[in-house]
């Protein structure tokens, strides 16, 4: 087949079995790493977006993934925050590390296969093609946040590539930058280092290790580059991830392989959280136990690169394997790029296998077409399930997902239309799932302050100012709820809770916006000095300055401070959500 033509059609297959993602709106985190981020509204910031980890404006985490930023800031720049564009920038890096796959697998397999006809280029295209359309990946292809996975998987198959291609400086480069896609691109370059030592197994030690270096000097250039930016980086501690004993953690490992295979032949409940400490135990980790002896025989009589695939799986898949502590005991899209590894190791043995009779081998392929035709349709199926976030929610709660985080996210929803009583339910269900949850805990007394039950709101409110993570808004709500119950000026709760976190400008906003509010335009403005002296990148703030000035009759500061809105927000006043 000519060169272009796999490429062409991985394009043209993707962009057609994941259409439906194109009518998707912004739901889960993409609320917070693109419609609350201000770093992402103007090409200006590009390089204040190196300067903070991800979730500015939300609850702090420790993602420092910089290229999704400027992803996200391209997008932003050519169509706002028009849904479309963030789904179909998706689309395409997706079909891109596709393609890079297909680049890899076709010089991994034609060593196994020893051809030098364009046959040879087949199996690798057989593994691009599954794996672009494997409707475990769909997490990560149909969900805008989701655009780190198939951005690290470009960078590290194509750096990978162009190793196998002997463009060694290039594949340097290109594997160090898989780091500023996602954490794990770090296990993505220790694969790289590990082909490109043996790919000089052959030669003397002084041209090994040349050879080894034109690789590892970029690589290691890139990799210091991105720990030097990620440690002098604006990063705000994490609420720690839920303790697990370290005894329990290979018993969580065998599940979550387990899990993992049975979503990889059967992918029926797809939803993003899993928890295997609720699985079928006892059999699952039984399971998961003998399907790893199953994979150490299968390197122990497989072929070289059969091998060098299987531990490439295997060192990609360490991270997220529960041996280490994580925000989830289970991912599908955490399988993005172990998958693709898996895939090439199974089309390198099954090269070794014999060729079948015609009329067994017309059988096989009708059977393989119909596995495919399968496979893409659950996956454009499933592409509807993150329509909006109602709909998201719900399938996630329908097949299986239904985590305190999820149903206190649907009650928020639920809240947010008017629903009260159907968002009480929802909170005290979350509440139910996990006692103590900080989120449900504000939500149901957000929802009770609504509904007119103050007393219960007070007490939920209480707890919650116990709790640091959720202390500042706490205080908000507390305001609110004096106000309705005697008439207290809300001013000097907001004042608190922006004192708790001055940096956090959704809750500085309110004591800012309260205090122009009640005519005191003067701290109004010293506190918007203040937060701009420290965040200048904040368009919102800047616009705010303009209103404040414009109000107390100073035109020139107005002026000023919107054009510097101007600057950092190239969609000020245009921007719009739409709702699909």
């Amino acid at each position: 087949m000519r060169r272009s033509v796999p490429y062409l059609i991985l394009l043209a297959v993707v962009l057609l079995v994941y259409a439906p993602a194109l009518r998707n709106g912004l739901v889960w985190d993409d609320t917070a790493l693109i419609l609350r981020d201000p770093l992402i509204r103007s090409p200006l910031l590009l390089a204040e977006g190196f300067r903070h980890f991800l979730f500015l404006d939300a609850t702090a985490a420790d993602f420092y993934r910089p290229l999704q930023r400027v992803v996200y800031t391209l997008d932003y720049a050519l169509a706002g925050f028009t849904p479309w564009i963030f789904h179909l920038t998706s689309l395409l890096v997706h079909a891109g590390a596709a393609m890079a796959l297909y680049a890899l697998g076709r010089r991994l397999l034609t060593q196994v296969s020893q051809l030098s006809t364009p046959n040879s280029q087949l199996p690798a295209f057989a593994v691009a093609l599954v794996w672009a359309v494997h409707p475990i990946h769909s997490s990560a292809v149909a969900y805008a946040s989701g655009l780190a996975d198939p951005l690290a998987a470009l960078l590290g198959f194509g750096g990978l590539a162009l190793l196998l291609a002997e463009r060694r400086v290039a594949a340097g480069f290109c594997l160090g930058a898989a780091l500023f896609a996602k954490e794990s691109g770090v296990f993505v370059l220790l694969i790289g280092l590990g082909f490109a030592w043996e790919m000089t197994r052959h030669e003397s030690a002084p041209g090994r290790l040349v050879r080894w270096g034109r690789m590892t000097l970029p690589a290691l250039f890139m990799a210091a580059l991105y720990l030097g930016l990620r440690a002098t980086a604006e990063h705000l501690s994490p609420p720690p991830p839920e303790a697990i004993p370290f005894a329990t953690r290979p018993v969580l490992a065998l599940r979550a392989v387990a899990e993992y295979a049975g979503l990889l032949l059967a992918p029926v409940n797809l939803h993003m959280e899993r928890d295997v400490r609720t699985s079928a135990g006892a059999l699952q980790t039984l399971a998961g136990a003998l399907l790893l002896c199953g994979a150490a025989f299968w390197a122990w009589r497989g072929d070289r690169i059969t091998r060098a695939c299987l531990l490439a799986a295997f060192v990609a898949y360490l991270p997220v394997s529960n041996l280490f502590a994580l925000n989830a005991t289970a991912a599908e899209h955490w399988l993005y790029i172990p998958s693709a590894f898996l895939f090439l190791a199974l089309a390198a043995t099954g090269l070794h296998l014999p060729r079948l009779e015609r009329r067994f081998g017309i059988l096989a392929g009708a059977f393989a077409a119909i596995g495919f035709t399968a496979l893409c349709c659950r996956t454009a199926w499933r592409c509807a399930d993150w329509r909006n976030p109602a709909t998201f929610l719900r399938a996630t709660i329908r097949d299986g997902g239904d985590s305190s985080r999820t149903l206190g996210n649907l009650a928020l929803e639920e809240l947010q239309c008017g629903h009260l009583e159907a968002a009480v339910q929802g909170f005290r269900a979350a509440l139910a799932r996990k006692p103590g949850q900080p989120f449900a805990m504000l939500g149901l007394s957000r929802a009770l302050l609504q509904r007119g039950d103050f007393a219960e709101a007070r007490q939920w409110l209480e707890r919650c100012e116990k709790l640091p993570l959720v202390h500042a808004a706490a205080l908000v709500q507390k305001a609110e709820l004096e106000f309705k119950e005697s008439g207290r000026d809300r001013l000097p709760l907001l004042r608190e809770a922006a004192a708790v976190n001055p940096r956090f400008w959704p809750v500085r906003k309110r004591a800012i916006a309260q205090s122009v509010a009640q005519g005191d335009t003067a701290t109004a403005l010293a506190e918007l000095r203040a937060v701009l002296a420290d965040q200048p990148f904040r368009a919102e703030t800047w616009e705010m300055l303009g209103d404040v000035a414009k109000n107390i009759g100073n035109p020139a500061l107005a002026q000023a401070a919107y054009a510097e809105a101007d600057r950092r927000d190239v969609w000020r006043g245009r921007a719009t959500v739409k709702s699909f």
